[in-house]
């Protein structure tokens, strides 16, 4: 089972957090295990909606997770994936 976190939870965010629940719910070995974003009340309103835990600190997400959807302003990808890859 592979645990996907998804940071970023803005409309792109969304989506990859539907295809995720579908994958899971057509039986594909992964399961949607966290959502980070630094506006907690979005990310909040999103892990309710999606029924997923929600962090509140990216560091405690990667933790939790062994892959990760990068859903952020493409101006921040490189940041997010040099910080999940240490």
């Amino acid at each position: 089972m592979i645990r996907v976190g998804i940071i970023g939870i803005g409309r792109h965010g969304e989506r990859h957090a539907k295809a995720y629940r579908k994958l899971e719910a057509r039986g594909a070995p992964l399961e949607l295990a966290g959502l980070y974003d630094a506006d907690q009340e979005k990310a909040r309103h999103a892990g309710a909606a999606f029924d997923v835990p929600v962090f509140d600190d990216f560091d405690g997400m990667l933790r939790s997770i062994d892959a990760l959807s990068v859903a952020v302003p493409t101006s921040r990808h490189h940041d997010i994936v040099i910080q999940a890859l240490k």
